[in-house]
């Protein structure tokens, strides 16, 4: 299976996860909550397009912007 940027960015962010629950400081929580909003942004740009284009979306899921699991 190849590995897209989409598990690049999920390895990323179990990474930062881990971090932020082994380092009890605000600077490691905030690179966390960084990270994963701008996963996050660039997955909505690079659907907005889609978006405009559906004539109705029902969900945020079903448009396919999902923040990658935790």
């Amino acid at each position: 299976m190849a590995v897209t940027a989409r598990h690049r960015a999920q390895a990323a962010v179990r990474d930062l996860v881990e971090i932020a629950r082994t380092r009890e400081d605000n600077k490691a929580k905030a690179a966390v909550a960084a990270r994963v909003s701008a996963i996050v942004r660039t997955r909505v740009d690079r659907v907005a397009p889609r978006l405009l284009d559906a004539p109705k979306v029902r969900s945020v899921r079903a448009a396919g912007v999902v923040p990658p699991r935790l």
